[in-house]
């Protein structure tokens, strides 16, 4: 008598687990995805910035695998159908990749790489809601932006090698 009573303690007890574990999870799921494409949009973020990092500071070949690994990733999401980025910056910021992938690809000498990256780059730029006529109007934007960022990276190094006072 007092073993069925256990058993029935016992599987009210496992069913009440499950029960608050399933409501639980209903409970906490948003936060939960919401967390996770915080952390995911931060480290996309990040891992942007380096490799533009490295396109800008290092050797043409660092800097094409650099881009490489940024189209991957952009990419990713794109398949993904992410909804972390929006989908124009996701688009912008694949044609300037491609773009730049092309320009370090022709520096070295790597005409077939250029060529393929130059025009994924055009194509991506339909997406843009901005599409170029030619390849040298958007190189032509490609140089204005990078000299842009080098003024501002030569800025940022000379603020902070100043001698404070």
């Amino acid at each position: 008598m007092w073993q069925s009573k256990m058993m029935i303690c016992g599987l009210g007890l496992i069913i009440g687990l499950m029960l608050g574990f399933i409501g639980g999870y209903f409970w906490v799921k948003d936060e939960l995805v919401a967390m996770s494409d915080v952390t995911t949009s931060h480290f996309i973020a990040s891992e942007v910035e380096a490799n533009m990092g490295q396109y800008f500071s290092a050797s043409p070949e660092v800097g094409m695998y650099a881009l490489q690994t940024n189209i991957r990733l952009l990419e990713s999401q794109k398949k993904r159908n992410s909804k972390i980025l929006d989908e124009k910056v996701l688009a912008w910021d694949l044609v300037l990749s491609y773009a730049r992938l092309g320009k370090l690809a022709e520096k070295l000498g790597k005409k077939v790489v250029a060529e393929r990256a130059f025009s994924r780059a055009l194509d991506a730029s339909k997406q843009t809601g901005r599409e170029f006529k030619s390849l040298s109007d958007l190189l032509q934007l490609v140089e204005k932006l990078d000299n842009s960022v080098k003024r501002t990276r030569k800025e940022k190094v000379d603020t902070l090698s100043e001698p404070r006072l």
